[in-house]
This record gives C-alpha cells, sequence and structure tokens, in this order.
C-alpha cells in the first residue's frame, strides 16, 4: 500500500489525502506491536539493529521490504515539502545494505549478533527468504539500485551476476520449507535459471540488466520470456496468477516499459511486442507506440525515439527522489 501511495503523490493524484496517508505510514513504520499479524514482523529488531535478524522468518525480504517503504515514506514527506521526515526516512531506506554479503554478491540472513547465518546456500528457499532464495530475493533495492551496483562492484560485475541468475540450471533446495512447493515447480518447468517469472519477486529482474547499462540483456530476456513463458491456452501462464500481477507483467512488458520502482515516476524501456498500441490517458493526451520490423527473431530495440527525440534506456514523469547515505 505505500508503494501505490508514493506512486500517486509523485503523480500528483489524490494530494489533499497525502498528510493523511503520510501519518498512517509513519504510524505503521514506529509502531511495535504484540501481535505479528498487525504492523511490521521484528519492527523492534529493525529499529534497533537496521535490520531483522535470522532469527525471525524471512529476515531478508522482510528487512528489505522495510527500506523500501521507509524509502517511500521519505518521497510522501518530500511532496508534502516536510524535509526532516523526508530526510530521516531516506536514511533508513539505506538499512538494506546491513545485509548485503560481499563475498557472495548477495543478501544474507544475519543472526542478531551480526553475523551472517553460517552454511550459506544460494539456493536454499525459505529461511531468511520468502517463496525463494537468495536469487530470487537479493535484488529487492527498488529505492536505491545504483547504491546495490555500486555494492556489487559496478556495473559490470552486476550485470555479470544477473548473466549467472539466468544463466545456471533451475536447480532448488527445499531448505526450511522441508518439501517442494508450488513454486519451486514452476521455476524448474521454465527452466530460465534463477529467474522465477512465475513469482512476483522475479518481476523486476529482467530489467536490471537495463538499469545496470546493459539494455541489449533487458531485452533479450524479456523478449524470451513473452514469446515462452505465456500463451493464450490453459497453461499460459508460467505461475499463478495472484490478483492479476502477472497478466499486469505481461501487459506492461509488452508495451516495452516497465514500473521497477513505484514511487519514482520512472519506467524502464524493454522491448514493445506488437506493431502498434494505443493507450488513452486520462488527461485526454493519446500514447501511441509503433515497433518496426517486430518479428519474433528480432530480439534488440535498434533506435528508440519520442516524437522524434532519442531515448535512453529509461522515461520519467517526476525527478526521482533523492535518496540518503
Amino acid at each position: 500500500m505505500d508503494a501505490v501511495i508514493a506512486d500517486a503523490a509523485v503523480k500528483q493524484i489524490g494530494s489533499e489525502l497525502m498528510p493523511e496517508f503520510l501519518t498512517a505510514m509513519i504510524h505503521g513504520a514506529e509502531t511495535v506491536s504484540d501481535d505479528v499479524r498487525y504492523g511490521r514482523e521484528g519492527l523492534a529488531d529493525y529499529l534497533k539493529l537496521g535490520y531483522v535478524p535470522a532469527e525471525i522468518d524471512e529476515s531478508v525480504n522482510k528487512t528489505l521490504d522495510y527500506a523500501y517503504s521507509d524509502w517511500l515514506i521519505s518521497v510522501v514527506a518530500g511532496t508534502l515539502n516536510d524535509t526532516a521526515t523526508q530526510a530521516k526516512y531516506a536514511t533508513r531506506s539505506q538499512n538494506y545494505r546491513k545485509l548485503f554479503d560481499p563475498a557472495v554478491g548477495l543478501m544474507h540472513p544475519r543472526l542478531r549478533n551480526g553475523e551472517f547465518t553460517p552454511n550459506f546456500d544460494p539456493l536454499d528457499w525459505g529461511s531468511g527468504y520468502t517463496e525463494g532464495s537468495a536469487w530470487q530475493n537479493s535484488f529487492a533495492v527498488y529505492q536505491d539500485l545504483p547504491g546495490l551496483i555500486e555494492l556489487t562492484g559496478g556495473s559490470a560485475a552486476f550485470t555479470a551476476q544477473l548473466h549467472r541468475l539466468v544463466n545456471q540450471p533451475s536447480t532448488y533446495h527445499v531448505g526450511t520449507y522441508r518439501g517442494v512447493i508450488h513454486e519451486m515447480r514452476e521455476m524448474a518447468a521454465l527452466d530460465f535459471g534463477q529467474l522465477a517469472i512465475s513469482n512476483q519477486p522475479s518481476f523486476h529482474l529482467p530489467y536490471l540488466f537495463a538499469v545496470a547499462g546493459d539494455a541489449a540483456g533487458t531485452q533479450l530476456t524479456v523478449k524470451q520470456l513473452l514469446l515462452t513463458a505465456f500463451n493464450a491456452g490453459p497453461t499460459g501462464y508460467p505461475g499463478d496468477e495472484d490478483n492479476g500481477s502477472m497478466s499486469s507483467w505481461y501487459l506492461w512488458s509488452s508495451l516495452g516499459l516497465y514500473p521497477v520502482t513505484p514511487g519514482s515516476g520512472e519506467y524502464v524501456l524493454g522491448i514493445p511486442f506488437f506493431d502498434a498500441v494505443t493507450i488513452h490517458l486520462p488527461n485526454d493526451k493519446t500514447l501511441t507506440i509503433t515497433t518496426a520490423n517486430n518479428h519474433n527473431h528480432m530480439q534488440f530495440v535498434g533506435l528508440r525515439t519520442f516524437n522524434g527525440a532519442d531515448l535512453g534506456t529509461s522515461i520519467s514523469t517526476t525527478p526521482w527522489p533523492a535518496v540518503g547515505r
């Protein structure tokens, strides 16, 4: 919900509601609940340590989610000119760094004593990760992808890590799940390395190539997924639909753009799948996307223009708020 609110805020939708929304977002980020069904589980540890410790299930995903939500609070605060709140939560959004393990280039569960958990296996599902392993869940740093790239060793090292992700066997170890769950079967059935496009944690992964400067990597990966992972038959989805999320991924990707970071007002460009698409915008304007030489064997974008002007790898509807470090 924080992402929906922040994305609306930067697009000036529902601006009159934002003060009340900001109050609610801060309440959720600061109020420790005794009932794990409410609020942020492990929040007391997160506020004290800067991360959710491995003693709590799904600690990595919770830490990354909380850090992203903290950044979303800073975004909304920024639209309201609340600079103190903006700075506080932008700084706190950097907590993801506490779980990055440079020895493996992935996020690693960390104990309360500050040590990383022993016997790390990047193919183990469960433990610190939600419905996946370190490979699917280490890249959820939507708010500061440049910082994650820097931690990994720069653009070349980061893109090399992405290539390892998609080019290794679709192997999994059941880990703390202690048995095979359907997300494991779906990843193995797709056989696209560790890119489990069948589940939400992987949705943005194909677009990270472009974020790191490898636009061709994004174009090739997305085109192959559109061609091979989806169809109009009874097996048309590579995983469960989950309230329209997989259809949304397909539609965005078919348009040739994707909202990697809700709350930023920025869209990363991929590769259009249709010859022509017309989008009727709510401001009575029309966006028409046309694609020349649009054939299945055409895997890359040679030139991309908007009203005659050359485009890069992303478009922005608003300046991306600064991230505190």
